[in-house]
């Protein structure tokens, strides 16, 4: 991950991202809802990870 990448982003918006709604954040919420309380907070760091990926990619997602 390049974490220069997503600062840079993140400083071009004030420090915030906006996620439109799309199949990565349908998907993630729907899979959050049967998990025991207890696990919802592992789970949200792990999609955290994989979304600071994906605004690292080649194709980030759109903002």
């Amino acid at each position: 991950m390049d974490l220069a990448q997503v600062k840079k982003l993140m400083l071009r918006h004030d420090g915030c991202v906006a996620l439109k709604a799309n199949t990565w954040s349908e998907s993630t919420f729907t899979a959050l809802q049967p998990l025991p309380v207890e696990q919802r907070g592992a789970y949200c760091v792990l999609k955290t990870v994989e979304l600071v990926y994906l605004l690292c990619s080649v194709h980030p997602l759109p903002i």
